[in-house]
């Protein structure tokens, strides 16, 4: 399963890794490809994964959540 998560704020790769890391450290999580210029980071699950979690863990980390898909 996959999911699109739309984030503002990342601004260099430090950022990406940031975002990246955040998503990963959720359950469930299996793989996250973050894309700086189009703001998402596409991540890939084994079992569902709530969009409250996601959205908590990457604001957690500093960036703002505008969608997920």
């Amino acid at each position: 399963m996959k999911k699109t998560v739309f984030v503002e704020g990342m601004m260099c790769q430090h950022c990406m890794m940031n975002v990246a890391s955040a998503i990963a450290g959720c359950k469930n999580i299996e793989g996250v490809k973050v894309n700086l210029e189009k703001g998402t980071a596409e991540i890939s699950f084994t079992k569902p994964v709530s969009d409250d979690e996601i959205s908590r863990a990457v604001e957690d980390a500093g960036y703002k959540v505008t969608k997920i898909a």
